[in-house]
């Protein structure tokens, strides 16, 4: 092999060397550091206290499914876990600054327009139909909510 090709052969495997091994000895990237930590630790432990609260819920099913639980003893249990995973939710929401009701009325609205069915066939609506397009019959345009 001549001399500028024994050059530009070393080259090339020092660049493809570089490439391969470039993940290993880059600079570790620096991680956003959170505005509130104080506030990103309360959100996290409330994460936390949703998720046992929900995993709760999930074991009772299971235990209740199973005839390890009674009915009333399941039911009273069920009832308390629900309180639990609901407050842990809100407090969620309340950390995060969601506009709860504005959720409310959008999930309401889809509700409503998942319910729309011709009163004639039964067939779903959307939102806009005058007349159902499946049997023609004319529907009673009312604004959904929302």
């Amino acid at each position: 092999m001549s001399e500028p090709g024994t050059i530009v052969a070393l080259l090339l495997g020092a660049g493809v060397l570089l490439f391969a091994a470039w993940p290993l000895i880059r600079p570790p990237a620096r991680l956003p550091q959170p505005e509130n930590p104080a506030g990103a630790d309360r959100i996290r432990e409330l994460l936390e206290r949703r998720e046992l609260a929900l995993n709760a819920l999930r074991d009772l099913e299971e235990d209740h499914r199973l005839g390890k639980i009674d009915d009333k003893e399941y039911e009273l249990l069920r009832a308390r876990y629900r309180r639990r995973a609901l407050a842990a939710l809100k407090a969620v929401d309340q950390a995060l600054g969601t506009d709860v009701e504005s959720l409310e009325k959008l999930l309401e609205r889809e509700v409503a327009l998942a319910r729309r069915r011709c009163p004639d066939c039964g067939q779903p609506l959307a939102e806009d139909f005058r007349f159902c397009p499946h049997c023609g019959h004319a529907l009673n345009v009312s604004p959904l909510p929302g």
